[in-house]
């Protein structure tokens, strides 16, 4: 099985960041500082206000 490819940054919108990585759209907060989605990415998931899902879309409508 094939490693995912590297996150990308999507857009930055307000003060959060929307990442794709591994089939999941998150939206991470300024605040957070540089994540490592590749080594923390089940930890990254229960930061306080990152926001993960399939679709971009409700990334965006979820950023307050």
């Amino acid at each position: 099985m094939s490693s995912p490819s590297p996150p990308r940054l999507v857009k930055t919108l307000d003060s959060y960041n929307i990442v794709f990585y591994g089939g999941f759209y998150y939206g991470l907060p300024h605040k957070l500082g540089e994540v490592h989605l590749e080594s923390e990415e089940e930890v990254v998931s229960r930061f306080p206000g990152v926001i993960k899902d399939h679709s971009l879309d409700q990334v965006v409508t979820q950023i307050p």
